[in-house]
């Protein structure tokens, strides 16, 4: 015997196990639709005794012979006659001790008017083989996907492409929701504090905090009405989103929040929400890098900018207030007492209350201006931080 008549004989018995799971498949859907013991018989003898799912999805729950047969039964006693299965097409996929086939037929209900016809379903069933007799171990009928050719039987092979491209259609998904996660989040990021931002998207909410040693930095710009009025709106605005953007930057090299802009005013805070103990030494670090700046624009700007820069340490309370358009926000008579310590310096020049001079001044030279009247605060101690 040859290497070709074995080939031969291997997939002559392929082809005849083709054959038999067909003729199997057959007489399942054939005996389905027949009323009579005979047929009970031979459904019996054709399933498996733990068989699952024969019939539509809601038959997927019965997972033994008996419970299936019952299904079965109360269908038929639904209809006056038998109904008739017309199979269009039928193919199986034989693999060893197991197989799988599909059809696609009609299923068509005699009645007064003629027939009720439910056309193009899909049968699939999978079979094994077991004391070389084949038996069905779960059968499912659907609607035929019209997307798919009439005579497909959904090979493996088009089952495993068709799965590559569900997963590379997951995957353009999952990276596009995650690309939109990033930009929200980075969104966020620019509006709250890291770690506030992070609780926000985490929880939903955020706890308001209290902070018993925070600076804040405040500045704004001297004559800054006079500027407004000569100077058109859009020019304006990108002068200050220029300047602004800057101290932004410096900011984030010092590990200070920016709070708020208000019109010229600028508020920034240090300790918060991670505490840090030289708070008040990034602040003046952060107001010096902030006068080297302007004055540096000012030389090659026509618009000579002005600003003053005041800083005051203690205790104030942080938190996420508003249900829309978000803002991290300070309270305490700490940050008042810093406006009024800004409003009483100087162009030019870094006013700090006592109690930061408490912090910087192994640190900084400082000069003390004696006590000034501050609005609604009475006489204040404030020193200047004196130029490098």
């Amino acid at each position: 015997m040859t290497y070709e008549d074995i080939g031969r004989m291997y997939w002559q018995r392929i082809f005849d196990m083709d054959d038999v799971i067909i003729k199997l498949q057959k007489q399942l859907i054939s005996h389905w639709a027949t009323r009579g013991s005979t047929s009970d018989e031979v459904l019996r003898n054709l399933m498996h005794p733990n068989i699952s799912g024969f019939g539509g999805g809601l038959h997927e729950g019965y997972e033994n012979r008996d419970g299936v047969l019952n299904i079965r039964d109360n269908e038929m006693a639904e209809v006056d006659q038998s109904p008739s299965l017309d199979i269009q097409w039928i193919k199986s996929k034989v693999y060893d001790q197991a197989a799988v086939c599909w059809c696609q037929l009609d299923i068509k209900f005699p009645g007064d008017q003629g027939f009720f016809i439910i056309p193009n379903m899909r049968m699939s069933t999978t079979w094994i083989k077991e004391e070389n007799e084949w038996r069905a171990v779960h059968s499912h009928f659907s609607k035929a996907d019209t997307t798919i050719e009439e005579g497909d039987a959904f090979p493996l092979e088009q089952l495993r492409d068709r799965n590559i491209e569900l997963e590379q259609l997951i995957d353009e998904k999952t990276q596009s929701l995650i690309e939109e996660k990033e930009k929200t989040e980075s969104l966020l990021h620019n509006i709250l504090p890291v770690e506030i931002a992070k609780e926000l998207l985490e929880t939903g909410t955020t706890k308001p905090r209290r902070f018993e040693e925070v600076s804040i930095l405040f500045s704004d710009f001297q004559g800054f009405t006079n500027i407004v009025a000569t100077i058109p709106t859009r020019k304006l605005i990108s002068e200050l989103n220029e300047i602004f953007s800057h101290f932004d930057d410096i900011m984030d090299e010092e590990g200070i929040e920016k709070i708020q802009t208000i019109g010229d005013a600028y508020l920034a805070a240090c300790g918060l929400p991670a505490e840090v103990d030289d708070h008040a030494i990034r602040c003046v670090r952060a107001a010096r890098k902030m006068l080297d700046y302007l004055n540096d624009r000012n030389q090659k700007n026509a618009i000579k900018w002005k600003m003053r820069i005041g800083i005051h340490s203690g205790p104030i309370a942080a938190g996420v207030v508003g249900k829309r358009k978000f803002s991290y926000d300070i309270f305490g008579d700490t940050i008042n007492i810093a406006s009024r310590i800004e409003t009483s310096g100087e162009e030019g020049k870094i006013n700090i209350s006592a109690y930061t001079y408490d912090f910087v001044k192994d640190h900084f030279e400082c000069e003390y201006r004696g006590k000034i009247g501050a609005k609604g605060k009475g006489d204040l101690d404030m020193y200047f931080i004196k130029e490098q």
